[in-house]
């Protein structure tokens, strides 16, 4: 893992809720996956939600692990919301035509920053 990855990460931030840090990217997104499921299925939320303020940089490789997390929690009859969604992640999702899908998963009541 490069110093870059090991920067990159998810932490377990209290009781259903979840903080991404660093760079999500091609080359951190099948760890990101397997680490953020990980936290997701030991937890015992219905409803979580994940703060994205601590992306520092992200590409399609984001939208594709986000879109992944929110297919997971519906699959597991649970609510996954991101907050803080980095504006280039949006883009990214809007003319790759899954903007809709993506926010489903943006919590509107945590959009600043």
């Amino acid at each position: 893992m490069s110093a870059a990855a090991s920067d990159t990460g998810i932490r377990a931030a209290g009781a259903g809720r979840f903080e991404l840090y660093g760079d999500v990217n091609f080359q951190t997104a099948r760890s990101l996956r397997v680490a953020g499921l990980r936290l997701l299925q030991a937890s015992s939320a219905a409803e979580m939600h994940i703060d994205c303020a601590h992306v520092r940089g992200a590409n399609s490789a984001a939208v594709a692990l986000f879109i992944d997390w929110l297919g997971w929690a519906r699959g597991a009859g649970r609510s996954l919301n991101y907050e803080r969604l980095p504006d280039n992640v949006r883009a990214i999702a809007r003319i790759s035509e899954v903007e809709e899908l993506l926010e489903a998963g943006i919590d509107a009541r945590a959009q600043g920053g």
